[in-house]
């Protein structure tokens, strides 16, 4: 129909923002988040056929597991979360050491991104402006206390 924009096209993802018409495996994907939280963690196998949202239904998970969007009763998580890259010759064997190098990679990147919230907070304790300062009463928290979740 000329005029319209149709956003989904075969071989594309969605955008989570427009990912719709899913809420039974949505659902079972926010179960299976719900039993990591709380150390009851599930595998996963994800199968379909091609063009029918795989991929899309992933990104999704991806977005709710990390907490930039909620699951769909509203409970955000805060998992961090790792996507390997994987050919298809890629050896079977070789996968826990893709996995173990990817993980460093996002450890490295998580550790970076905390030293520049503590140095941020730092900054803002220590800043003054026209007489009026950060000053905590009680106690001043560890900054680390301030990252944790």
């Amino acid at each position: 129909v000329p005029g319209k924009f149709n956003p989904f096209l075969p071989g594309k993802v969605a955008l989570p923002e427009l990912f719709a018409g899913r809420e039974h495996e949505v659902g079972l994907l926010d179960a299976v988040l719900r039993q990591a939280k709380f150390g009851n963690a599930r595998h996963v196998l994800l199968t379909g056929d091609r063009g029918i949202g795989k991929s899309s239904l992933l990104l999704h998970l991806k977005e709710t597991a990390s907490g930039r969007a909620p699951a769909a009763d509203g409970t955000y998580f805060s998992f961090l979360v790792v996507n390997v890259k994987l050919e298809p010759s890629f050896p079977a064997r070789a996968l826990p050491a893709r996995i173990e190098r990817d993980l460093r990679a996002a450890f490295v990147e998580l550790n970076r991104s905390k030293a520049l919230l503590i140095s941020a907070v730092d900054f803002v304790k220590k800043l003054e402006v026209k007489g009026f300062r950060y000053h905590d009463e009680a106690r001043e928290p560890e900054t680390y206390e301030l990252i944790q979740d």
